[in-house]
Formats: C-alpha cells, sequence, structure tokens
C-alpha cells in the first residue's frame, strides 16, 4: 500500500479500530462481510477536513442511498450539489440548519485531533461498488467529498487479520 496518499469517502475516530479483529471492523463500519479479509490499511489524516470537504446527514445512522432519495437526487449528485442548494433542501426536507450540522461535524472532528482520524482502505477494494454506502453500529464517521492528505500508519496483511494483537 502507499505510504503517502490522497483520500476521500468515510474517516473516523482510530479509538474504534485498536484490540478488535478484522470481522469486528466489518460489523462495526458496516462493510460488507470478509472485505477486508485480503488485508487492509489504515490512513491517517495530515489535515483536519475543511467545511466544504465534507458531507454531513441529519443523523448519522441513513445509508447513503436512501439519503440521497429523501433529497430527491441520485447517490452521485450528493458530492456535487451546491451548497446553497444543499442547505436548501436540509432546510426544506429535514427542517435543519445544514451549517449548524457542518460547525457540529467539524467541532467533533476537532475533539477527535488530527492524529485520531483515520481510513480504512481495503486491499481488494473491487468487492464493493465505488460508493461507500454502509450502515453500521453507531461509529461516528464523516464523508470527505474531496481528497485530503493521508499517511499510512498501519498495514494489516491478510495472514494477521483474524489476530486483534495485529490491530
Amino acid at each position: 500500500m502507499e505510504k503517502q496518499r490522497k483520500i476521500k469517502g468515510y474517516i473516523t475516530d482510530a479509538k474504534y479500530l485498536w484490540g478488535v479483529g478484522y470481522r469486528a471492523i466489518e460489523r462495526k463500519f458496516g462493510f460488507p462481510n470478509s472485505s477486508l479479509r485480503s488485508g487492509f490499511g489504515i490512513y491517517r489524516l495530515k489535515e483536519i477536513p475543511r467545511a466544504e470537504q465534507i458531507l454531513v446527514r441529519p443523523y448519522s445512522q441513513i445509508d447513503e442511498e436512501l439519503f440521497a432519495r429523501q433529497m430527491g437526487l441520485d447517490v452521485g449528485q450528493l458530492e456535487h450539489i451546491s451548497e446553497k442548494e444543499l442547505s436548501k433542501k436540509y432546510k426544506d426536507i429535514f427542517g435543519l440548519d445544514l451549517s449548524v450540522l457542518k460547525r457540529n461535524a467539524l467541532n467533533e472532528l476537532e475533539k477527535v485531533g488530527i492524529r485520531n482520524i483515520v481510513k480504512i482502505i481495503a486491499k481488494n477494494r473491487i468487492i464493493w461498488p465505488g460508493n461507500e454506502s454502509f450502515i453500521g453500529e453507531g461509529i461516528p464517521q464523516w464523508k470527505l467529498i474531496s481528497e485530503v492528505h493521508a499517511e499510512l500508519i498501519k498495514e494489516i496483511p491478510a495472514d494477521c487479520i483474524d489476530n486483534i494483537n495485529c490491530i
């Protein structure tokens, strides 16, 4: 796996990864079964995302496709809709202020801290479509809609995935 790369997609707090096996990580974060079996990398962000780099949902445990349908959009449109139009949809559909949701998400990311914001990247990404639309067990996750610099902090090889001491 690359040591340095730009990433986007779902990020989380590293504390939810340590001391559990790959099956627990799949379950907690909603990855398809066995999608991490070939091994995976844990990448740490090198910068805290800006408001325009994250997509927030009115509540975190909603499938991305369902969320898009509620908004009257296709999943692919979520990342490309203007902030003004998105804000209007949040207000009209959910009665929520998008700027408040983003501010809350950024405050939470600040609390987590730059050293603890990570992304899990499976070695075999062919297993699911490009849309990471997973529902897990309520672990906080935020979606990066534009690329952010990250560094590999841990690579979990396939022969080690069942050993919780590897993670």
